[in-house]
């Protein structure tokens, strides 16, 4: 089971990365307000996503 939630939380913070990647090239191909707030919104859900990885002890 703790193998399967890490590697759940793994693969969230990786899906993530990606769109966070694409809020990021969005936001360099052309700032606006609404691509500034995408991008930080995708930041935010990349923070919350880390904090769901499990620490192994």
């Amino acid at each position: 089971m703790r193998i399967t939630n890490l590697l759940s939380a793994i693969q969230q913070v990786e899906l993530s990365l990606e769109e966070l990647k694409d809020a990021a090239d969005l936001y360099v191909a052309g700032p606006t307000p609404s691509s500034s707030a995408f991008l930080e919104l995708t930041r935010a859900q990349l923070v919350l996503a880390a904090l769901e990885v499990p620490l192994i002890e």
